[in-house]
C-alpha cells in the first residue's frame, strides 16, 4: 500500500516549528516515508496508526509530541520509521542485535541492541521542567536497567528506566522513583511506562492508567547537551516510544490508554490485565 502521491513529505506534518499536526496528515506522511525508505505496511496497520493518532489528538496531546514511533509495519524498515519526528531523523538507526522482526511481537532486542532516535537534549523543544518520555513494554522486564531510554546502558546516562522492582525517571536532576514490586497480577513493567516533568517540583512516573510515583528529589542539575535519546538495554520488547513536552497527569493517563488501545488493535497479546 502506498499513499506517497497524497503525502506532504518530510517538509509536511512531521517537521517544522509551528506546523499543526493532524491525524490524517501524520498518517499519510508516515505511510509515504515508509514506502520511500523501502518498507511496507498493511491496510490494517495503516488504519490502526490513523486511529492511534486520532486518539492522541482527542486527548489534546498530538501537537505536544516531538517524537513518536509505534514499532509497526510489515518489516524492520517500517518499524524504524517514526510516526512523528518533529525532533529526530524520522528513520531510526539500529545497531547491535535484534530478533527477527514480527509486527505482532514488537521490537525485540535480544542482546544489546540500540535504536537511536536521532534526538538530542539540546535540540529538542523541551527543558528540564517540561518533558515527557514514555515507552510501551510488551513483556515484563527483569534486571538492572532492563528497560531504558537514554544514551548508554549505565544509570548515569538514562532518562527513563524500569526493572521488575522499580521505575526511575530522572532528567536533569529532577527524579521520580517508585518501587513497582507489588503491582497486581504479577505484571510489573508491562504496558505504558512513562515519566513526565511539568515544573521543577511537579513530575512523576506512570504505569498504564495511573501515576505510581512522585518527585522525591529536586536538584539543580543541568541538561545533558550531548545526550542522544535511544532505546537502550538488553531483552527489551517495545510496542512504541514517545518523547513530548511535559504532560499533565490526566494527559499521561490518556496517552497510556491510546498506546494500549493501539497495541490491542495490532493483536500484540496485551489484554486489560496488562493495563491495570
Amino acid at each position: 500500500m502506498s499513499l506517497s502521491n497524497l503525502s506532504m513529505g518530510m517538509s509536511g506534518p512531521t517537521k517544522g516549528v509551528g506546523v499543526v499536526l493532524t491525524p490524517l496528515g501524520v498518517a499519510m506522511d508516515w505511510a509515504a516515508r515508509v514506502t520511500a525508505n523501502g518498507g511496507t505496511y498493511s491496510t490494517d496497520t495503516y488504519d490502526a496508526v490513523l486511529d492511534y493518532l486520532i486518539d492522541l489528538d482527542l486527548a489534546g496531546v498530538l501537537n505536544k509530541i516531538l517524537y513518536l514511533n509505534a514499532r509497526c509495519g510489515s518489516d524492520i524498515i517500517a518499524a524504524r520509521t517514526a510516526l512523528i519526528a518533529v525532533e529526530g531523523t524520522g528513520l531510526d538507526t539500529a545497531t547491535g542485535t535484534f530478533a527477527a522482526w514480527n509486527e505482532l511481537n514488537g521490537l525485540v532486542n535480544s542482546a544489546s541492541g540500540i535504536m537511536d532516535f536521532g534526538v538530542k537534549a539540546d535540540n529538542a523543544r523541551t527543558t528540564a521542567n517540561n518533558i515527557y518520555i514514555g515507552v510501551y513494554s510488551l513483556a515484563d522486564q527483569a534486571g538492572l536497567n532492563a528497560y531504558a531510554i537514554g544514551n548508554t546502558g549505565s544509570a548515569s546516562g538514562l532518562l527513563l528506566r524500569a526493572t521488575s522492582e522499580y521505575m526511575i525517571f530522572d532528567y536533569a536532576g529532577r527524579r521520580s522513583q517508585t518501587d513497582v514490586g507489588n503491582l497486581p497480577n504479577g505484571s510489573k513493567t508491562k504496558g505504558q511506562l512513562a515519566g513526565s516533568q511539568t515544573t521543577a517540583s511537579v513530575g512523576g512516573v506512570f504505569r498504564n492508567a495511573a501515576q505510581i510515583g512522585n518527585n522525591n528529589a529536586v536538584n539543580a542539575g543541568a541538561q545533558r547537551p550531548n545526550l542522544n535519546w535511544r532505546l537502550v538495554a538488553a531483552n527489551v520488547t517495545s510496542g512504541g516510544e514517545i518523547i513530548s513536552s511535559g504532560l499533565t497527569p490526566t494527559e499521561c493517563v490518556n496517552v497510556s490508554w491510546a498506546a494500549h488501545t493501539f497495541n490491542v488493535r495490532l493483536g500484540r497479546g496485551v489484554t486489560a490485565e496488562g493495563l491495570f
